[in-house]
């Protein structure tokens, strides 16, 4: 793992923990109801639909751009990212004035079960948010362009200012009224699109307009990026269908949220920090065809993720009711909607761990520019999810959907493992496989203790649930580190020895 991956992670970290106070802020302000459903939903639903236009062009981009600039020079490679750039914000023009149109027909056919007083606050929220697709879809294009140029921490940075603007918005929204709470949303993802480009530029971006249709180059990653954005719709469709299922039970969509933003943290932090940092070279390796160096990079990232979401999960997953406590318990949001959050949320954590190595896997062959398999697979996996949701919700309420999500997911990842396995002709997955299993006992082992440790603090009564949680975290970390060290991975021994040549120079 590059040693990239570990400031990026650092920058995650933090800017993810003022997610958390923008989470808890509005947990605590409107609590899991109407206001907080359509604050949610109206935040997400315009960068679910429009954005995924934006990442599926982003993904195609990386390999197109490298091979541009380095057959045909800087400044055609350039004027390529310009055509991109015009022909994404067309695209998205027409899609969110078709949205912006028809904005109570699409809501009643994504959301059939909402409540009157919900579309109360959805529709005039989302006609608003509506206009962030044009902010989300220049921040998606241009992170993309700053990873080509080994520039990965400032990305992560714009968390940042997005998190502040809306915070105080929803403060602000106490004093004035909801009515600004879009508003807010729509000021962050412009922020955060003013100050990208401003970096893009530094890092060697100049504007120019080109609007070609017709170019060649365009018309191959248009090839590239539609099996993409069939792929990503799909995945986006299996969570408006989550949302729409449980749209009748109030708070409903807020307690998906809430599970998927901790269950996030998790992936955010580490497989995405990981893999934006390694995808470009494995994508480099594969142009230039040394396969063998692809592998060893696809190899070593898996492993990477593995360090750090196998463990998380395990402790988060033990921990559930204290973690969950010490983030969202205060005001309006009370001990009652914590246990409805608790099994929804542990259900939703088995997807935590198949996604992200999901992600990475999805990377290889669009770095092979086979973006066929990986729709194919998500689309068999939305249909599998969604059968699995409507029957489970009759049975399990709302956790029978974030469990439908881990089953389906993880029954397809099988899948694409193998096929992945085929498109490098070979892999050593008895190498990795062993590195693999240290890390799943070492993570198991680490549980136990954390478990024990927990409820040995908490069960006098003396000492106070969330003391007892850090202390249980910190002692589960130290065990952890122990045993990874002791089991020579070496994956693991590799990372370290890089951080020791780091430090001396």
């Amino acid at each position: 793992m590059k040693k990239a991956s570990i400031f990026v992670m650092i920058v995650t970290v933090l800017s993810k923990l003022l997610g958390f106070v923008r989470e808890t802020v509005l947990a605590a302000v409107y609590g899991p109801g109407a206001v907080s459903d359509a604050f949610i939903y109206a935040f997400g639903l315009p960068t679910k639909i429009f954005s995924l236009i934006a990442a599926a062009f982003v993904t195609g981009l990386i390999p197109m751009f490298t091979r541009i600039e380095g057959e045909k020079g800087e400044e055609t490679a350039n004027a390529f990212l310009n055509n991109v750039v015009h022909v994404v914000t067309v695209l998205c023009f027409l899609i969110s004035g078709f949205f912006l149109l028809f904005t109570d027909l699409s809501l009643s056919l994504l959301l059939p079960s909402a409540s009157a007083e919900a579309l109360q606050y959805l529709v005039p929220f989302t006609r608003i948010t509506v206009f962030s697709v044009f902010f989300t879809s220049l921040i998606q294009i241009f992170t993309g362009f700053l990873q080509i140029r080994d520039s990965f921490v400032f990305p992560m940075l714009m968390g940042f200012p997005m998190n502040i603007v809306v915070i105080a918005t929803i403060y602000l929204s106490t004093i004035v009224g909801t009515w600004v709470l879009p508003y807010g949303i729509l000021i962050s993802y412009g922020v955060q699109a003013l100050l990208i480009l401003g970096y893009a530029r530094l890092k060697g971006f100049r504007y120019k307009f080109v609007f070609n249709l017709k170019d060649p180059d365009l018309k191959r990653m248009l090839v590239i990026a539609i099996p993409l954005i069939i792929g990503a719709s799909v995945g986006v469709f299996g969570g408006l269908v989550n949302e729409g299922i449980v749209s009748g039970v109030e708070g409903g969509i807020s307690y998906l949220n809430y599970s998927s933003r901790v269950g996030g943290l998790i992936s955010g932090i580490f497989a995405s920090s990981i893999i934006s940092v390694m995808y470009p070279g494995i994508s480099r390796s594969v142009s230039l065809h040394k396969v063998e160096e692809a592998k060893k990079e696809t190899g070593d990232s898996l492993i990477s993720i593995l360090l750090f979401v196998l463990p998380s999960i395990v402790g988060i997953t033990i921990l559930a009711e204290p973690v969950l406590r010490f983030i969202y318990v205060r005001s309006e949001f009370t001990e009652t909607h914590l246990q409805t959050l608790v099994p929804i949320f542990v259900f939703y954590t088995l997807a935590v761990l198949i996604d992200s190595i999901r992600m990475l896997v999805t990377r290889v062959f669009y770095a092979y520019q086979d973006t066929k398999t990986p729709m194919i697979n998500s689309i068999i996996t939305i249909v599998i999810q969604a059968i699995l949701a409507v029957v489970l919700f009759q049975f399990m309420g709302i956790m029978g959907v974030t469990l439908a999500m881990s089953i389906a997911h993880g029954s397809t990842l099988i899948a694409l493992l193998y096929q992945m396995k085929k498109l490098f002709k070979s892999f050593p997955v008895r190498h990795y496989l062993i590195q693999a299993g240290k890390l799943l006992l070492a993570s198991a082992l680490m549980g136990v203790v954390v478990f024990f440790a927990y409820g040995a603090l908490t069960s006098s009564g003396n000492i106070s649930s969330t003391v007892g949680l850090f202390v249980s975290i910190a002692l589960g970390a130290v065990v952890y580190l122990t045993i990874v060290l002791m089991s020579r991975i070496e994956t693991v021994d590799t990372l370290i020895a890089s951080i020791h040549r780091r430090l001396r120079r």
